[in-house]
């Protein structure tokens, strides 16, 4: 299934999103509980110097995301899925199946893309590697998500919602439209979070369950992670984000506290979304 252009960050819920990620947190006592990812050590992104495919990125998780170009005017969609990985062959499946053979280091990188039921294409690339091992740098799965919104015509104490288990978009808004936040929670239905994968080349991927997934690119750099995101329809941005936001770590999990928006139907309202996410093994 092809995916929406360019980004949706963590939810369609937000309207602005940037994380400040404190890596000392990251190293700290608890954080050291996490393990390295399996696919850590193959991590790379794949810039192609020709074709219709930008880039390709495999991810320390085992995921990938590839953005190809798909019409004259270089509007991109953007491909995930899962791989494997046998030497320099990357095997795909998801969106798009096939085979990555790669050789060379750097700047001097031939890539072989082998789709199925598709001729084989041979292009030079370049090549790219994480410059750390953050503990961020996986996929996680969604243990809960507390929400606090306030401003716009709420009163002081504002609307707090947490969710028993994961994070659904549809569950949320339909309580603070119940509780005074004015807007249009029809947007959110069958958008549940079911994992988010942020990968040290930075690649971005947030998926749904029963609804497509969104991926895009993150910018990990000294005690931040930054991130921008668009949702695409029908040729039109519907959402153009930047925020802040936190990153800790409490025994096995990760505390994503994000710092943003929600546009009303008259307000805007002020929006604090903590994602409280568990390793995916």
């Amino acid at each position: 299934m092809k995916k929406s252009l360019i980004l949706l960050a963590l939810s369609a819920l937000m309207i602005p999103a940037f994380i400040a990620c404190n890596k000392d947190d990251s190293k700290d006592e608890n954080a050291a509980k996490f393990e390295a990812p399996k696919f850590q050590k193959s991590a790379q992104k794949l810039t192609l110097k020709d074709g219709d495919i930008k880039y390709i990125e495999f991810t320390e998780s085992g995921r990938y995301i590839m953005e190809k170009v798909v019409t004259k005017a270089e509007e991109s969609v953007f491909f995930t899925g899962t791989f494997t990985v046998n030497g320099t062959t990357y095997t795909l499946s998801g969106d798009f199946k096939g085979t990555v053979e790669v050789s060379g280091t750097g700047a001097n990188v031939s890539v072989t893309v082998s789709e199925d039921g598709q001729a084989a294409v041979t292009v030079s690339a370049e090549a790219e590697e994480p410059t750390s091992d953050d503990t961020v740098f996986r996929t996680w799965s969604i243990d809960n998500l507390r929400i606090k919104v306030s401003g716009g015509d709420l009163d002081a104490a504002g609307v707090s919602y947490t969710t028993k288990k994961g994070a659904d978009l549809d569950e949320i808004a339909q309580y603070l439209k119940d509780n005074g936040v004015n807007f249009d929670a029809e947007e959110y239905k069958g958008y549940n979070i079911k994992t988010i994968t942020v990968s040290g080349c930075g690649g971005f991927i947030v998926e749904f369950t029963g609804a497509e997934a969104y991926v895009g690119s993150s910018n990990v750099s000294s005690a931040s992670f930054s991130y921008d995101f668009t949702v695409g329809t029908g040729g039109s941005n519907l959402i153009n984000a930047k925020g802040d936001g936190s990153i800790s770590y409490v025994k096995d999990i990760c505390v994503l506290t994000l710092n943003g928006t929600i546009k009303g139907e008259t307000k805007q309202y002020n929006v604090v979304l903590e994602f409280r996410l568990k390793e995916v093994k």
